[in-house]
């Protein structure tokens, strides 16, 4: 597989389930300079991107995905992971177009929406 680009999760059980399924991951920081900086130092290309919602104030996962998407010039898949369940963040997410996962992740399902992201 080629790269995936993560918003911040550190590198834990779901770091080791990716790579355990055979996906390079490149794990990154808490806000857009650390992770434009790995995407760079890796000179990838994302397959897919996993973000947690929230990350270094201002910067949220939705502003990394969307950046990500801009630099590439393509609407790279992506999913948000949140512990956020608020009716306004559920709006956010539609509004922006972006699955979300919802905290504690069902694994089944991160599979499943990488399995149909990365072909």
């Amino acid at each position: 597989m080629e790269g995936l680009a993560q918003g911040y999760i550190p590198k834990s059980y779901h770091v080791v389930l990716l790579e355990s399924w055979g996906y390079s991951v490149v794990s990154s920081a808490h806000d857009l300079e650390g992770i434009m900086a790995k995407i760079n130092q890796y000179s990838i290309y994302p397959d897919a991107i996993i973000s947690d919602y929230r990350l270094a104030p201002p910067t949220t996962g939705i502003d990394v995905i969307e950046h990500l998407r801009e630099f590439y010039e393509d609407n790279i898949p992506a999913i948000i992971i949140t512990g956020d369940t608020s009716p306004e963040m559920l709006t956010t997410f539609k509004i922006a177009n972006i699955p979300v996962l919802h905290k504690p992740i069902q694994v089944a399902r991160l599979r499943t929406f990488l399995q149909r992201a990365i072909k």
